[in-house]
C-alpha cells in the first residue's frame, strides 16, 4: 500500500482492553456491521458491497454501494475513459469466483483519530476473456492479482492528503474504503477499470456529481437520476466526468428535490510504488445510469510495468438532508391536525353506529322474547 495520508491499518495499535468503544459492531455469516452514532453501516462478506443508512431516522432510505466487476481495456477511441465495448478482460468479484477472507474487527487507537475499528476482505481476481458476465466458464489468466479491500471507521474526524491538497473523512458517520491491488501476472492491457455501482431507496434516486466547471476555476453540480435506463445507448455510450482540481471527486446522494444525505468521495490521485516511491496513476471516471443505479467506472493508467494500485474512498451522512420526526411533525402540523381529526371523528361515528347497532339487536331480541312469552301464556 503506498498512501501519503495517516495511515491506521499500517500502524495499528494493540486491541483495546475494555469493552466500551465508540461504537457497536456485530458479526455474523453474511456482514461486518458497525453502528456509530447515526450511522449503521454493513460490509458484507461475499463481495465488496456496503451498505448503510441512518440508524435514528425512520425515513432513511438504505444506500449502498458495491464493486460487481473490474475490467482491463485498452483506450481505443483515446478519450480517456471506458466503455463496456472496450473491455478485454473481466474479473468478477463475487463468492462464486472469488474466495473472500474476512479478518476479525480489530480496535486501535491513535491521536488524531481517537479510538478507530478496521475491518478488510482479501481475495485473488481471475481474469475472463472481453464482456463477462455471471455465465461465464473458465479464467484466461487465473489469479491474476490480489485484491484487498479495508474499512476503517473513527471516533474523531481525520484529515487526510494527496497531491492535490487534504480532504476530511468525518468521525463516526463516514466509513473509509481503501482499495489494494497487487498484480501477480501481467496481461496485454493498458487500462484498468473498477464498476462500481451506487443506488439508494425510496425517493432518493438522484446523483449530484461535481464536476469541473467549464466557465470559471470552480465547480459545479450536474444532476442525474437513477431512473434514466440508458442502457438501450449500447455498450460504447457512456458519460466522461470533467474531474475537478480538488483533492477528492465527489458524488452525492439527493432525494427527487435535490436535498442531499449521503456522499461517497474518492480520492483524485490513485498511486502505485512500482518505483520504490509513491507515485501518482493517471485517472479518469465516466458513468451511466440503469433504472435503478449509477455505475460509475474509475478508470486508471496500466501498463505491463504496474505491479500495484492503491485508491481510497469514503462513504458517510450529510446529516443536514435528515429531517428529525418532531421537525417534520411541526412542519406538517396543520395538515396532521386535518388528519387526527379525520380519524378520531372517524372513530367516534364508527363507535356511535357499532353502539346503535348494539342497541337496535337488544331491543330487537327483547321483543321477540316478549311476542313468544305471550305466545306461551295464550289459550291453550
Amino acid at each position: 500500500m503506498c498512501i501519503s495520508t495517516l495511515v491506521l491499518l499500517a500502524a495499528l495499535s494493540a486491541p483495546i482492553a475494555t469493552a466500551q468503544h465508540f461504537l457497536e459492531q456485530t458479526e455474523d455469516t453474511y456482514k461486518v456491521q458497525f453502528i456509530s452514532g447515526n450511522l449503521t453501516a454493513s460490509v458484507t462478506k461475499n463481495w465488496p458491497r456496503v451498505d448503510f443508512k441512518h440508524t435514528l431516522n425512520l425515513l432513511s432510505p438504505m444506500f449502498e454501494i458495491s464493486i460487481p466487476r473490474l475490467f482491463l481495456f485498452n483506450d481505443t477511441n483515446g478519450d480517456g475513459v471506458f466503455s463496456l465495448s472496450e473491455a478485454i478482460y473481466t474479473g468478477l468479484m463475487d463468492d462464486n469466483y472469488v474466495k473472500w477472507n474476512v479478518s476479525a474487527v480489530e480496535f486501535g487507537r491513535s491521536d488524531s483519530a481517537g479510538e478507530y475499528a478496521t475491518t478488510s476482505m482479501t481475495g485473488w481476481v481471475s481474469l475472463y476473456k472481453g464482456l463477462a458476465n455471471q455465465t461465464v466458464d473458465q479464467p484466461v489468466l487465473r489469479n491474476w492479482a490480489r485484491l484487498t479491500f479495508s474499512f476503517v471507521i473513527s471516533e474523531k474526524p481525520v484529515l487526510y492528503s494527496n497531491a492535490r491538497g487534504q480532504y476530511l473523512v468525518e468521525g463516526k458517520t463516514d466509513l473509509k474504503i481503501v482499495l489494494d491491488l497487487a498484480v501477480s501476472r501481467h496481461a496485454n492491457a493498458t487500462s484498468l477499470a473498477v464498476e462500481q455501482q451506487l443506488l439508494a431507496g425510496g425517493s432518493v434516486y438522484r446523483f449530484m456529481i461535481r464536476e469541473q466547471s467549464a466557465k470559471s476555476d470552480g465547480s459545479v453540480l450536474t444532476p442525474v437520476s437513477a431512473r434514466d435506463d440508458e442502457r438501450w445507448h449500447g455498450l460504447n455510450f457512456t458519460h466522461r466526468i470533467q474531474q475537478t482540481r480538488m483533492p477528492t471527486q465527489d458524488l452525492e446522494f439527493a432525494t427527487e428535490q435535490g436535498l442531499v444525505q449521503a456522499h461517497y468521495r474518492y480520492s483524485s490521485v490513485p498511486t502505485t510504488n512500482d518505483t520504490g516511491t509513491c507515485d501518482a496513476v493517471g485517472l479518469n471516471s465516466s458513468y451511466f445510469t440503469t433504472g435503478t443505479s449509477l455505475m460509475l467506472y474509475p478508470a486508471y493508467s496500466f501498463g505491463n510495468r504496474t505491479d500495484n494500485i492503491s485508491h481510497e474512498m469514503s462513504i458517510g451522512l450529510d446529516m443536514g438532508g435528515f429531517v428529525r420526526v418532531r421537525d417534520w411533525a411541526m412542519r406538517n402540523l396543520p395538515a396532521l391536525a386535518i388528519v387526527v381529526g379525520g380519524l378520531v371523528a372517524l372513530t367516534v361515528i364508527s363507535v356511535n353506529v357499532w353502539r346503535r347497532k348494539q342497541r337496535m339487536v337488544a331491543e330487537n331480541s327483547n321483543e321477540m322474547k316478549v311476542k313468544i312469552e305471550k305466545n306461551d301464556s295464550g289459550p291453550k
